[in-house]
C-alpha cells in the first residue's frame, strides 16, 4: 500500500487564515547543556491542516473531540477543482470528498447540493472552504446540514480518484477545530 500524506508540515512562517494566529516555536531546554531537548508552541486550531466541527459556526454545535472517527477515515474522492466546481460532478453517495486545486470557494448553493448528494466530510486544498465575499454562508450550510469540514490539505502531486483516507485530529475538549493529520492509500503493497 501507498501512503500519501496530505497534511500541510506545520513550521514558522506558513501560511495561516488572516484571523487565525500562525505557528511559533521555542526551545525551553537544549542538548547537551541541559540534558534533554524540550520545546513550546503555540497555534490557532485552523492554523495547518485542520478540521472544522459544527461549534465553528453553529452555537451548540458539536464539538471536535465528537469527531465520528468513522467518518474520518474510510473511501475519500479527489476531485479537481482548478476549472471550477460544478456539485453534479459529485457521483451520488460520495461521503468525503477532497476538493484539489485553486478555486473560488463553495457558495451556499454548492454545499447545500454536497448536503443532497450525501456528502459528509469535505476538504479542500484552500485555507478556507468558502467563498471570501461570503465565507459563513457555505460554513454554515455544510456544518447544518451534517458535514464536517477539513481544510488547508496537500493536495498537489495527488492525482483525482479514489483513495482510502485516514485523518485524526487531536482530540480538544469543547473546541471548534483541530489540527489533523491526514493520509491517502492506495494500490497494492
Amino acid at each position: 500500500m501507498k501512503f500519501i500524506d496530505i497534511t500541510r508540515p506545520v513550521e514558522m512562517g506558513m501560511a495561516a487564515y488572516s484571523a487565525d494566529e500562525g505557528f511559533s516555536a521555542r526551545w525551553q531546554k537544549r542538548l547537551p547543556g541541559d540534558g534533554y531537548n524540550l520545546s513550546r508552541f503555540s497555534m490557532g486550531a485552523h492554523c495547518g491542516t485542520h478540521l472544522d466541527a459544527p461549534k465553528h459556526f453553529l452555537d451548540g454545535g458539536q464539538t471536535v473531540e465528537r469527531a465520528p472517527l468513522e467518518l474520518l477515515n474510510g473511501p475519500a474522492l479527489v476531485l479537481g477543482v482548478e476549472n471550477g466546481f460544478r456539485p453534479e460532478s459529485v457521483p451520488a453517495g460520495t461521503e468525503r470528498l477532497l476538493l484539489k486545486g485553486a478555486f473560488s470557494g463553495l457558495s451556499r448553493e454548492d454545499a447545500e447540493a454536497l448536503i443532497a448528494r450525501g456528502v459528509k466530510l469535505v476538504g479542500t486544498s484552500m485555507l478556507s472552504i468558502g467563498r471570501p465575499e461570503s465565507e459563513s454562508e457555505s460554513h454554515v450550510a455544510l456544518l447544518g446540514g451534517g458535514a464536517w469540514i477539513l481544510e488547508n490539505l496537500r493536495l498537489e502531486g495527488v492525482d483525482g480518484g479514489w483513495y482510502e483516507m485516514m485523518c485524526l485530529p487531536l482530540p480538544l475538549v469543547g473546541l471548534e477545530a483541530s489540527p489533523a493529520r491526514a493520509v491517502l492509500m492506495r494500490g497494492d503493497p
